[in-house]
């Protein structure tokens, strides 16, 4: 086995593959963190809504958050508190049209970008990040 590792075209080999890894590992990063945002703007959607058309009192937010957590126990973001940040997430980037699509197209120009040429130096924190916190992909969802 010493001989392949001593191989210059085997490490090549490893390095590339490693490079793939990583860039597979920040492309899974950022798609779950786009399902989750969308998650989080549909529930702050829905909460607004609710509030708006429902005759409920302000204890309804209580009890979704006990309904959704016992019907979820794994994922730990539908506390109270949680689904008020949504809420109000939700109603600050609803009403700030002229900022909001200066910013998402700056996201959605540069996110693919850095996805892409995560072999480059000035994009290698991207490739790092996920080495700096093992588990993150998972952690997201249940620690919210």
């Amino acid at each position: 086995m010493s001989e392949l590792t001593n191989d210059t075209e085997y490490r090549d080999w490893i390095v590339s593959i490693k490079s793939r890894v990583q860039a597979s590992q920040i492309k899974a990063a950022v798609a779950v963190n786009y399902a989750m945002l969308e998650l989080y703007w549909y529930l702050g959607e829905q909460i607004i809504e609710r509030q708006e058309t429902a005759k409920w009192g302000d204890g309804f937010l209580q009890q979704m958050s006990k309904d959704l957590s016992a019907e979820f126990p794994e994922i730990k973001g539908f506390s109270y508190r949680n689904l008020r940040r949504m809420r109000q997430w939700y109603t600050f980037w609803a009403s700030t049209d002229a900022i909001r699509p200066q910013v998402v197209a700056r996201l959605e120009k540069k996110w693919p970008q850095a996805v892409a040429n995560t072999e480059s130096p000035q994009n290698q924190w991207c490739s790092n990040l996920l080495h700096r916190f093992p588990g993150a992909i998972t952690a997201s969802f249940s620690k919210s």
